[in-house]
């Protein structure tokens, strides 16, 4: 017979009915030390080139680029990857994994646009690959699980993964750590914070 109750105290035996632990059939209590989630929304911009007139008949749009990146929390607190030559996907990528991820959860609206232009550099067969879970199967273990997508091919550096509409990214070389950058590149990485002060 189980005692119905939950059990209670933290000896050996419940301090409300003095049975074992295992006699009780209600819910045991726990506490859970858990940290605030924090929120982050991402989104990116694009510009396309203006061609000058030419004859009078009227220019047609140039090349459209990919030159900005940033993601913000709710706090207020941003950063920003910068490139008005167009962002390349390897910049944009590390950008992904220098971004804070402990308790941390990422969302964008209409990222389909986004996607197309950070993956702009990998080759046509691998985008094939990665929109198309079921081509990525493999049994390891005895156990059928979703390979993901090295790139670049030659030497990987990361590894990226498209399933049910959610997009992941993993490091192969560490999490990056810092959002500015070790050398000077054409690109800028800012960190800032907008209307608060800390």
């Amino acid at each position: 017979m189980r005692i119905e109750h939950a059990y209670q105290g933290n000896g050996p035996t419940c301090s409300r009915c003095a049975c074992a632990r295992k006699a009780h059939r209600g819910a045991r209590e726990r506490e859970y030390k858990r940290q605030p989630t924090t929120f982050f929304g991402l989104d990116g911009e694009g510009q396309t080139d203006r061609l000058a007139q030419t004859n009078g008949v009227g220019g047609y749009p140039g090349k459209h680029r990919y030159i900005m990146l940033c993601a913000s929390d709710e706090s207020g607190r941003e950063y920003v990857v910068r490139n008005p030559k167009g962002l390349k996907t390897r910049q944009c990528l590390d950008f992904f994994l220098s971004l804070p991820t402990r308790n941390s959860k990422f969302f964008a609206y209409s990222f389909g646009y986004d996607l197309t232009k950070i993956l702009e550099d990998i080759d046509d067969h691998i985008l094939y690959r990665l929109i198309r879970p079921e081509l990525r199967r493999v049994v390891r273990g005895g156990r059928k699980v979703l390979a993901p997508i090295y790139w670049p091919a030659k030497a990987p550096k990361y590894a990226l993964n498209w399933m049910n509409g959610r997009f992941s990214i993993k490091g192969l070389e560490g999490r990056l750590q810092s959002l500015t950058p070790r050398r000077r590149p054409n690109y800028q990485v800012q960190v800032g914070s907008r209307g608060r002060h800390q």
